[in-house]
């Protein structure tokens, strides 16, 4: 993926954005006219959506509050940040996916209880090269995820360093992410990266990018920690923005 420079203003690009903006939270009053739309079309500007869920068309109301939440995405190369990202937005999976340059924006927007929370997420590089740029990505974002390897020791003690980094900088929610769970030459325990984690004030998942394992959970635990967002952490969600996946399934990259 190419190098993606970051909005200039606030945590989320221009055609969305918000009208007020708080440390990587934006809220957008919901608009009074109703307009119809075909199925699975993204109304950037009004957030109206619609959809087929099992089997029957559904209509987002267009009254809820959009809630914005900026998410980065850190840890050393070839850990697959870039393939927990699109397993979440477009349910895809890429075993030949290519080293993201510099940075990768994406969204998905998700109905919670009575608000629509968008997440604007930011795919960084993981190669040292680009480790200067970022601060420009994770700076004013509300939440973290910090991906590591459970196959390879370097990348955990990588995935300390961007912890210490994140808490200086004072990044509200940090999750360590232990990922490609499913492989057998596991090197980190879990009970290890578990103890780490909680000791740190940090969430903790082993995820799956090709198996989808831990991968949903873990973002949703993002939009329930958010004291804007009062559902609870059982309720249902409804996915109303469903991105094209890129060309081309616990292994994962």
């Amino acid at each position: 993926m190419a190098y993606t420079p970051p909005p200039r203003a606030g945590p989320c690009s221009a055609s969305a954005r918000p009208s007020t903006a708080v440390g990587g939270i934006w809220r957008k009053v919901p608009p009074k006219i109703k307009v119809a739309c075909a199925p699975h079309v993204h109304l950037r500007s009004l957030h109206l959506h619609s959809l087929h869920c099992a089997g029957t068309r559904m209509e987002i109301d267009e009254e809820k509050e959009t809630i914005g939440l900026k998410v980065v995405l850190l840890g050393e190369v070839q850990v697959g940040k870039t393939s927990v990202v699109l397993r979440f937005t477009s349910d895809s999976f890429n075993s030949e996916q290519e080293s993201t340059m510099g940075a990768a924006f994406s969204t998905k927007s998700i109905e919670l209880g009575d608000k629509i929370v968008r997440f604007d997420i930011w795919d960084t590089a993981g190669q040292e090269r680009y480790h200067s740029l970022a601060p420009m990505y994770y700076r004013d974002a509300v939440a973290a995820i910090v991906c590591y390897d459970i196959t390879n020791v370097q990348t955990f003690e990588k995935a300390k360093e961007w912890i210490r980094e994140l808490q200086i900088n004072g990044t509200q929610i940090i999750c360590l992410s232990g990922n490609k769970c499913d492989l057998p030459n596991r090197q980190i325990p879990t009970k290890d990266a578990e103890t780490y984690a909680e000791d740190m004030g940090c969430h903790f998942f082993e995820t799956s990018a090709l198996n989808n394992s831990g991968i949903t959970e873990m973002f949703m635990s993002i939009a329930h920690h958010i004291p804007t967002i009062k559902t609870p952490i059982s309720s249902d969600h409804v996915v109303i923005d469903r991105p094209r996946p890129p060309p081309g399934g616990r292994s994962c990259c």
